[in-house]
């Protein structure tokens, strides 16, 4: 009985570190705020999507050097959670139809938030849903970990 305590307590445990799932969600302004902070240029593509009732708003962030874009990422913003979700799918399908070949993956299904990356053909693509935002981005292999730190400091 005590074994039985003991395991109900670690795993108890374990949820809590793990902040039950939940991540923090970022609002736009905060999404330039950090892209700025690591020397990225940002755009406000919101006025393209406005006709689209599901859209809230979509922004750029990219890394420039030499008047050409390395890698760039968008940050969107849905109505609600259930747009974010199938935004999420639908960039999901995209991503691995645009990524073919020798490949690896990893997906994330927890709390409030979703995950995929995907690394093949000399790309690594990562997406990740968190509410009702979303973060997408397809960039060259050789700059996968300068994303992948950006997206860390996003907590995406």
């Amino acid at each position: 009985m005590k074994k039985l305590a003991l395991i109900a307590l670690l795993g108890l445990a374990v949820f809590t570190l793990m902040g039950c799932g939940k991540k923090t969600v970022i609002t736009k302004d905060e999404f330039i705020q950090k892209a700025e902070a690591n020397k990225m240029l940002t755009e406000d593509n919101s006025a393209e999507v406005a006709e689209y009732d599901y859209l809230k708003s979509v922004i750029s962030a990219g890394v420039v050097s030499d008047n050409t874009v390395k890698w760039k990422c968008d940050f969107m913003t849905a109505s609600d959670d259930d747009y974010a979700k199938r935004l999420f799918a639908s960039n999901k399908e995209k991503v691995d139809g645009m990524i073919t070949g020798s490949t690896s993956n990893s997906s994330v299904n927890m709390g409030n938030y979703n995950t995929y990356s995907l690394n093949g053909d000399g790309k690594y693509a990562y997406l990740s849903r968190v509410d009702d935002t979303l973060l997408y981005l397809v960039v060259d292999e050789k700059y996968k970990e300068e994303a992948k730190a950006f997206v860390k400091t996003l907590g995406y």
